[in-house]
């Protein structure tokens, strides 16, 4: 296996990370945490694996996505106020084969109402963009008084369409007319939250997602932590490479079939509960997604589907 380090390309150094190859785009994946600021970010990156113009190709496009957060499209800025981003994972592939490369960012937001999951697309010419819309997987769960809420600014409301039981065509229509009003939405079954950010728009879809009280307002809960992603096949599912997220004991898996033209994402998603001992995922020989169980066993996921999307079992 071949090492090659990255080094000074991001300025001077937080963390160094390592990356390990996707088995299926020959891109790579990081499986921890990365770290970057306005004008300070990692100092070395590690290519596992992969020749010299694959090590290149990558650290082009990390640069230009690194390039375009910090400097056209910085996440989560309320009055100017610029906070470190912070990317526990990222993840350089192309999910559905198209030539577009796509990059996924784990983030660790500062609020409770932002993605944990951003997506950025880089064309062979090195142009960047963002999908609007961002996932957040997992149940919303209590406070942990670890974010920052921004309720407590001004500009954040939480509002319906009215009613005990609001249209949900007639509520998504509002959701995604207020992302260019305010700058961020999260769509929820019963209501709508939304605040004003600086940025190109965002959008997160929670409206599939248990509340966990009947109030109409996101005060009292927050997105769940995510403990690991990675890009993996799952076979008896999809085609195509599946972004999978563990959160808690569940894998949330995303079939991303392309960004539209709103910049919302064409997507299937499964949720699948795994046994208590699990410690993370992985990747076997082939590329397919895996559990790792505590004692080391690994095992490739096949989940059962009986309703085609939505909850499955393990198989």
């Amino acid at each position: 296996m071949t090492q090659r380090a990255l080094t000074n390309w991001w300025g001077s150094g937080l963390k160094a990370v390592a990356l390990a190859r996707d088995p299926y785009s020959h891109r790579a994946q990081t499986p921890r945490r990365t770290c970057w600021h306005a004008a300070v970010a990692l100092g070395a990156v590690w290519l596992l694996s992969g020749p010299l113009a694959e090590a290149q190709d990558f650290e082009a496009t990390v640069a230009a996505v690194q390039a375009y957060i910090l400097d056209e499209d910085y996440p989560e800025v309320f009055d100017d106020i610029q906070y470190r981003v912070q990317v526990s994972n990222l993840i350089v592939t192309d999910l559905n084969a198209d030539g577009v490369t796509d990059v996924i960012a784990q983030m660790e937001p500062h609020y409770r109402q932002s993605a944990t999951i951003i997506l950025y697309q880089v064309t062979g010419e090195g142009e960047v963009s963002r999908a609007t819309e961002g996932l957040a997987p997992g149940p919303l769960v209590a406070l942990t008084g670890g974010q920052l809420d921004s309720h407590g600014l001004p500009s954040g409301v939480d509002f319906s369409v009215g009613g005990d039981t609001p249209g949900a065509d007639r509520q998504h229509g509002l959701a995604l007319a207020s992302v260019s009003r305010f700058g961020n939405v999260v769509e929820y079954s019963t209501f709508v939250h939304a605040d004003s950010r600086s940025g190109n728009g965002a959008y997160v879809d929670m409206s599939g997602i248990d509340l966990p009280a009947a109030d109409r307002t996101c005060e009292g809960f927050e997105f769940s932590p995510i403990r690991q992603t990675l890009v993996g096949a799952v076979r008896s599912l999809s085609d195509q490479r599946l972004l999978a997220a563990l959160v808690g004991n569940e894998i949330y898996l995303y079939e991303i079939g392309e960004v539209l033209p709103t910049g919302l994402l064409r997507k299937r998603v499964w949720i699948i509960e795994l046994p208590a001992d699990v410690t993370e995922l992985a990747t076997d020989e082939t590329g397919a997604v895996a559990i790792l169980r505590d004692g080391g066993s690994l095992i490739v996921l096949r989940p059962q589907c009986p309703d085609g999307e939505g909850r499955c079992t393990t198989g």
